[in-house]
């Protein structure tokens, strides 16, 4: 059996929330001041991205790191060029040890980042979607996380919008919002299709 494909998750830039405020002890963000973020979300996070993972069993180690002896390497950033559309961006996975074009940013050309979420963007989404509605940052951050990780290892968009894999660029906005909410309740799940496509191409050489 082939060892699990590590992934590490490089999640500091999500201790900062600018245009969505989380409230350190309950994890949940809304509109109004600036509170203290909490120093263990990231590892936080990571568990909820992990609990997505589940159906892929021993097949993914997912942990907090640099990169340094990962296969995937997936980092968060603040904002992707000002551009308030794109949330998330991977390589697309081939095999475990190959990986599709990745447009990288010039800073991290020489490091071995394979994918981004944009935390600029998703929190803009959140309060231009959902208003006032108060949402557990945790969840929809780390479905994000999951979702790019998803093209890492294989997989392409989808139209339902109770799929990780939900194709979010041009969709109504009442599918979007029911995204967010599927995500906010940690309600969204990979099929059993997808899960044995992961497993092919993390199989693969």
């Amino acid at each position: 059996m082939a060892m699990p494909l590590t992934i590490h998750l490089e999640l500091s830039e999500l201790a900062t929330i600018e245009t969505v405020k989380q409230h350190a002890a309950s994890g949940l963000i809304g509109r109004g001041d600036p509170i203290s973020a909490d120093a263990n979300r990231a590892a936080k996070i990571v568990e909820i991205v992990r609990s997505l993972f589940l159906p892929l069993g021993e097949a993914v180690t997912i942990r907090l790191g640099d990169g340094t002896g990962s296969d995937r390497f997936l980092k968060a950033d603040f904002a992707w060029n000002g551009d308030p559309d794109i949330g998330g961006v991977s390589a697309q996975g081939l095999g475990r040890t190959k990986l599709g074009k990745f447009n990288r940013r010039a800073v991290d050309q020489n490091r071995p980042v394979t994918g981004y979420i944009f935390e600029g963007a998703i929190g803009g989404w959140i309060v231009d979607l959902l208003g006032a509605t108060v949402i557990r940052a945790n969840n929809v951050f780390a479905t994000f996380i999951a979702h790019e990780l998803g093209h890492q290892l294989g997989l392409g968009h989808e139209a339902a919008k109770d799929n990780i894999m939900f194709v979010w660029a041009d969709m109504p906005v009442a599918d979007r919002q029911q995204y967010l909410r599927l995500a906010n309740d940690v309600k969204l799940a990979f099929t059993e299709k997808q899960v044995a496509a992961m497993k092919a191409t993390i199989a693969a050489p």
